[in-house]
């Protein structure tokens, strides 16, 4: 279950010739332009938000933006290629903004919000104003309660956004740290679903079942996987069966475990 990963990096370039350069970005490193709230829904850990400004600012905002592209490149090898490549007289200047950062909470867990904001210091601000505010050795954290494991609109759920004066790999490794006992002492009202799934089969492919169960609980990231074990189900008196049993912790309640598992139950022609 992830609690927390780094997205693209976003990368300012002032330029007087905004048009050649865009042209250079598509043709050459895949850059595509696009609008700020699709740019997020899409980032990820290996690419850039690239934006391109013009010359003589003072200050680096989205709202001075000429083009935002998202260009599948870290930062460092999109310099790379342009000083390589013998572009580097398009740019005026170049600039890192903020690292930007996905943390996952509980539906009920804003509370995380508050004491993350406490701890270092930081503000809430909007996406923009965290952008301009935001220096390179800073880390813009957003907040979603869906899985992170994909991309996702991240500031679509009325979140806040936060900013600390904290470089991105560090706050990473601090919030993976600590994310468990954030969640832990964020649940006033519910705690730690622990769930013992029993896996039957009456040809005895109980492998095979683990296997599928195994990947949707990492792919739509329903928890931890605690153990497995064999066990004997006594459905009815003077009878049982053998199980294979999986033992997992989740945030998700007993309804929404039980429709992803009952869908487990159907092949891909529908039949259970």
């Amino acid at each position: 279950m992830i609690f927390t990963r780094m997205s693209s990096r976003l990368l300012f370039l002032r330029t007087d010739r905004y048009r050649e350069l865009e042209e250079y970005l598509v043709n050459s490193l895949g850059g595509r332009p696009i609008t700020m709230e699709n740019a997020l829904a899409e980032a990820s850990e290996d690419s850039s938000l690239v934006f391109l400004t013009p010359p003589g600012l003072k200050a680096t905002r989205v709202e001075d933006a000429l083009s935002v592209l998202h260009t599948p490149f870290s930062s460092s090898v999109i310099l790379m290629r342009i000083i390589n490549d013998g572009k580097a007289g398009l740019l005026e200047r170049a600039q890192l903004g903020p690292g930007l950062l996905i943390m996952r909470i509980p539906e009920e867990g804003q509370s995380i919000i508050g004491r993350i904001k406490e701890e270092y210091d930081g503000s809430t601000l909007s996406l923009s104003e965290g952008i301009g505010r935001g220096e390179s050795e800073d880390t813009l954290i957003f907040f979603t309660t869906r899985s992170i494991n994909r991309y996702t609109a991240y500031v679509s759920n009325n979140l806040p956004v936060l900013l600390v004066n904290v470089p991105v790999t560090e706050m990473q490794r601090n919030i993976r740290r600590d994310a468990v006992k954030y969640i832990t002492q964020s649940l006033t009202e519910t705690e730690w679903y622990e769930y013992r799934i029993n896996i039957y089969d009456t040809e005895g492919r109980y492998m095979q079942h683990l296997e599928r169960l195994m990947l949707v609980i990492s792919d739509l990231e329903l928890g931890f996987a605690l153990g497995e074990r064999w066990t004997r189900d006594h459905a009815l008196a003077l009878y049982s069966v053998t199980a294979y049993q999986v033992r997992i912790f989740s945030l998700l309640p007993p309804k929404r475990v039980k429709m992803i598992l009952v869908g487990l139950e159907f092949d891909q022609q529908g039949r259970r």
